[in-house]
């Protein structure tokens, strides 16, 4: 029997919220307890998790909090000489809000918002989920169980407390959803979702503002070319990209006193074996199936595994689609973004290509490599691949699943031919690629026990409510 858990569409909206906020807090549980939640409790971050940048995003937090208001807004006098929180991967847009709230209110003490940005990380990765399955069927079991496969994404799971602000992801969700809501629509106007997107990426982590806009760059040539409205489309991505410089001089994530390139594009690349590679720094093994490969150079910052589940129906979308005769249309229509996802990940392997530890070096002009070195960890911009090619698998499942569902109704099968029952097949391919996450899931939750996410640590009991780490690190003065 088909499992059809459906309601009327015009209330599919806040059902899918709700819906999403159930599934994200129960997978966050599940994963790391609720003791992180605790924002008056900050002895889990001093331990760090296999890198110690989660203490460097909270020191940032505490100058901040210690600190004057200036303009740009994210300044913290309080650092050594001085700083932006935004190099401090502070998540700068909550950091002002959180301040600001906490001095209305009066409070001084002890204040933390990376369990609470995480869970809401997750919350909101899960809407996104439920969004994009939305255009193609509004199955709740379809919704959850895409929503349930995207918390439990490798990378997303890999990234959340290591780096807490490149746990946003669901802004690449977001952006994907509102290209593909633009092209339903025949590209009828630019989507003002992009504006928002675009101002929140600037201020949570820089590295979402190319993977968000990068989607807005295909939206406006596929406008251009659809509409012939060239100057609408141009102007208006102009204006996002206006908008999006005058908020990061607001908040002092661009700024032109520093220079805003890096040494070390390139060290930090996306190894080529990546994709189907389940090892991360910490020498964790993020799969059952797939053995762990080496890596050299800075490629431990390049972690993008599909997981088995995604690469099984990848397979099946592939095959489906050479089945129907469909693959040369898909391609077609889809060039451009193809075209736009092809350099996003070369963005990510760089000119130092590696493959296992191999290394081969394709020379590019300084300039080049110095413009490059705003984004040197380049690995990162493989996200947008990644979630590309997940979104478009879900896709087609839901519409094949719909296009199932038509069949049987018009052919009057009932209950007792092939078509019922391979639609009911359908939802239990879902469920194998989230089984597949088992071993990531296992890997998960035991990392959070070795930092003791759910223990208070000795040093903790033994200091009381004193605030134990260091009064220096990184050269960053804590304001203790």
């Amino acid at each position: 029997m088909a499992m059809t858990f459906k309601i009327e569409k015009r209330q599919t909206l806040w059902v899918t919220t709700l819906l999403a906020i159930l599934i994200a807090t129960a997978v966050f549980g599940f994963l790391y307890g609720y003791r992180v939640l605790n924002p008056f409790e900050d002895s889990w971050i001093v331990l760090g998790y296999d890198e110690m940048d989660i203490p460097q995003h909270y020191a940032g937090w505490c100058a901040f909090q210690n600190s004057a208001w200036h303009f740009p807004l994210g300044f913290a006098d309080t650092m050594a000489d001085g700083s932006y929180i935004t190099y401090t991967d502070s998540i700068p847009w909550v950091a002002i809000l959180c301040k600001a709230v906490l001095q209305c209110i009066g409070y001084t003490g002890t204040f933390q918002y990376f369990g609470l940005y995480v869970l809401l990380c997750y919350i909101l990765q899960a809407w996104a989920a439920g969004l994009l399955v939305r255009r193609k069927t509004d199955s709740l079991w379809m919704q959850a169980l895409s929503m349930t496969l995207l918390c439990f994404s490798p990378v997303l799971m890999e990234r959340a407390f290591r780096h807490t602000a490149l746990a946003s992801q669901w802004m690449i969700l977001l952006a994907i959803y509102a290209f593909l809501r633009c092209r339903d629509n025949g590209f009828c106007r630019y989507p003002r979702l992009f504006y928002l997107l675009a101002l929140l990426a600037v201020g949570i982590h820089p590295y979402f503002l190319p993977l968000t806009m990068i989607f807005a760059l295909v939206t406006t040539v596929y406008g251009m070319l659809y509409t012939r409205r060239i100057l609408y489309f141009g102007g208006a991505f102009a204006g996002n990209l206006a908008a999006c410089l005058l908020a990061g001089i607001g908040i002092g994530a661009i700024n032109f006193a520093d220079s805003l390139s890096r040494e070390g594009y390139g060290h930090y690349s996306m190894n080529l074996n990546a994709p189907f590679n389940p090892v991360s720094i910490g020498g964790y093994t993020w799969s059952a199936l797939f053995a762990a490969r080496p890596q050299i150079n800075g490629n431990y910052d390049g972690f993008n595994y599909f997981g088995a589940g995604v690469m099984l129906l990848a397979v099946f979308c592939l095959i489906a689609l050479l089945w129907q005769h469909k693959l040369t249309a898909v391609l077609k229509r889809n060039a451009v973004y193809l075209v736009a996802m092809a350099w996003m990940a070369a963005f990510a392997i760089t000119n130092i290509i590696t493959l296992d530890a191999c290394e081969f070096v394709i020379p590019l002009p300084e300039g080049i490599v110095s413009l490059f070195g705003v984004f040197r960890a380049s690995s990162r911009m493989f996200y947008a691949v990644f979630y590309s090619g997940v979104v478009f698998g879900l896709t087609y499942l839901c519409a094949w699943h719909k296009s199932l569902k038509t069949n049987v109704a018009t052919n009057n099968s009932g209950g007792g031919g092939w078509l019922p029952r391979l639609q009911s097949l359908l939802p239990y391919s879902y469920m194998t690629c989230i089984a597949s996450f088992t071993k990531s899931i296992s890997v998960c939750k035991t990392n959070c026990r070795a930092k003791r996410f759910w223990t208070i640590p000795p040093c903790r009991k033994k200091c009381g409510n004193m605030n134990v780490l260091p009064r220096k690190m990184n050269g960053v003065t804590w304001p203790c």
